[in-house]
């Protein structure tokens, strides 16, 4: 097998796989990329792992992986499998076409549901019940392939983005192991998908983290949880700083949106266009994430919230 992965949840099961004897003859990740404020070059979780573990096995970088080299050196390897996992570049046919069995990606939705970048982020801020990983045969198409193996699990009312992944992480491993044997007994039954269930989960952007206090109380809720806790949802402080909302509980209370029904040593609830959001975790800018009842020990000054929906 050559593993392709870059973040966390690409090293978890990369990890996962080493741990339970499947032969990965290599690896391929992202460039090291330039990371926190002095911009300083850092591995891909994925790369770190393999640093950590000390593999003997080749590790690969490409800038581009349509390269003509780059094709050429996963050619000479003559692997069974690629094994695709948030690799976060688009392979050519080319080498697709190179493994003796297939090459397989783990996407973390339902799939027809979600194709494309940010597929838990995208069902958590919708509102979805739940959610799961589907390993697909890698087709030219975005997400496309025939179905291999689904597994689903809940979304609950109050989780968030990091806890989703991690549970996505815990059944992806094994979910890997069950279709590599699947292959080695010759007991593959691909699944097409439904092109008429198609829908997206498209790249997040700046504009999708912004916090418009005029929505309901459950869109902002699902919104937070669905960005907690990076890059993380924000809304605009009077003084035009950026304050980050990391966890938050939906009350019944109303008032006018925007305003703050509570501010005090206990609590923080702001009223939203339905409901209200009461704020359990966030982080000002330029300061760490803090819970509210530990950050209002030293910032006793009420928060009051901008307006206006423009983005810095």
């Amino acid at each position: 097998m050559v593993f392709f992965g870059t973040p966390e949840f690409a090293k978890n099961q990369l990890l996962y796989l080493l741990d339970h004897g499947i032969k990965i003859i290599a690896v391929v990740t992202q460039p090291d990329k330039p990371r926190g404020r002095k911009q300083k070059l850092s591995p891909s979780p994925v790369k770190q792992a393999y640093l950590d573990r000390n593999l003997s096995i080749p590790l690969f970088q490409p800038e581009k992986a349509s390269s003509e080299e780059f094709i050429q050196e996963i050619q000479n390897l003559s692997p069974d499998m690629l094994i695709v996992v948030a690799y976060g570049q688009i392979l050519k046919q080319q080498l697709l076409d190179i493994p003796s069995y297939d090459c397989i990606n783990v996407h973390a939705s339902l799939l027809p549901k979600y194709r494309g970048a940010a597929p838990i982020q995208r069902a958590i801020a919708n509102g979805e019940k739940e959610t799961g990983i589907t390993i697909m045969k890698i087709v030219k198409k975005l997400d496309a392939g025939d179905m291999l193996l689904v597994k689903k699990i809940p979304i609950p009312q109050d989780a968030t983005f990091e806890q989703i992944e991690s549970n996505l992480s815990n059944v992806s491993g094994p979910a890997l192991i069950e279709v590599i044997k699947a292959y080695e007994s010759n007991a593959i039954l691909p699944v097409s998908q439904d092109e008429d269930k198609v829908t997206y989960a498209h790249k997040i952007t700046s504009q999708d983290l912004l916090l418009d206090f005029s929505k309901d109380a459950e869109s902002l809720h699902n919104q937070i949880r669905a960005f907690s806790p990076k890059p993380g949802a924000y809304c605009l402080l009077e003084d035009n700083k950026r304050c980050k909302i990391l966890l938050s509980k939906i009350v019944p209370s109303s008032k006018n949106p925007y305003e703050n029904i509570e501010f005090s040593s206990e609590k923080w609830v702001v009223a939203c266009g339905k409901s209200s959001l009461q704020i359990l975790r966030l982080q000002l800018e330029g300061k760490k994430a803090m819970d509210f009842k530990d950050f209002v020990k030293g910032h006793p000054k009420e928060l009051a919230l901008k307006k206006s929906s423009i983005s810095l």
